[in-house]
């Protein structure tokens, strides 16, 4: 009966041992559990498997897991200039503390398997999709939160970056019922269009060069859009 899963495959605790029914372990317990997880575990194969014939849908939100690691690479500054200051120091402050752990910590070892376990769920011919939330570390912001993500299904996950523009875009759409419209270029379809300074086909960082968006048939100024942005998110 569950059509989608969001936060990948990173909140199951079908692996954590003596799990009593009823009871939710705790995030401690379903880390511990994935860091030791082996990929080729039969019980992993058998609940992909189940998914896919279920036509369960799985949303990868690598960028929100990644917020409780110590791997978080520094944020990009049009994060922080977009923040609000009173948003912008409440994250640093949390970044910080978090840097300041001795590494690898649990949830590093946690999330480099389950970022593997989406790879491997899309593999088998689950459907993988993208989104993010506004997390509670404060440091996933709505655009740049999703940049990361796909980002993330390169490096840390082992898609190519054409696999994962494919996840973040028609994969979406397949989920939403709404392929036949939209999420590919194609004739026919709705010409909402991002035009890139750069090819993230084999540089998926440079997804992050938008030069313009074409929503709705008009085109907008992406510089604009962000420099309209900055000191603000957070105020509301």
């Amino acid at each position: 009966g569950i059509d989608q899963l969001e936060h990948g495959l990173s909140a199951s605790t079908d692996f954590v041992a003596g799990k009593k029914i009823n009871e939710c372990p705790s995030g401690m317990a379903i880390n511990s559990s994935l860091a030791r997880l082996n990929l080729q575990n039969d019980s992993l194969k058998s609940l992909i498997q189940l998914l896919i014939k279920r036509k369960v849908i799985i949303t990868s939100t690598l960028q929100v897991r990644e917020g409780s690691t110590t791997i978080q690479p520094v944020p990009d500054p049009a994060v922080l200039e977009a923040m609000a200051p009173d948003s912008r120091d409440y994250y640093v402050k949390r970044l910080l503390g978090r840097f300041a752990v001795q590494a690898p910590t649990l949830g590093d070892s946690a999330f480099r398997v389950f970022a593997k376990m989406e790879k491997q769920f899309s593999d088998a011919g689950g459907l993988l999709t993208v989104g993010t939330d506004p997390t509670g570390n404060g440091g996933v912001l709505a655009g740049y939160g999703n940049w990361r993500n796909i980002e993330l299904l390169v490096e840390a996950a082992g898609f190519t970056p054409l696999e994962a523009l494919k996840i973040a875009t028609l994969n979406g759409a397949i989920a939403l019922g709404i392929d036949k419209t939209t999420g590919t270029i194609e004739v026919g379809k709705e010409a909402d269009l991002i035009v890139i300074d750069g090819d993230p086909s084999k540089n998926i960082a440079d997804i992050r060069k938008v030069v313009w968006v074409f929503k709705d048939g008009v085109g907008l100024n992406s510089k604009r859009i962000f420099e309209s942005v900055k000191g603000k998110v957070g105020f509301h």
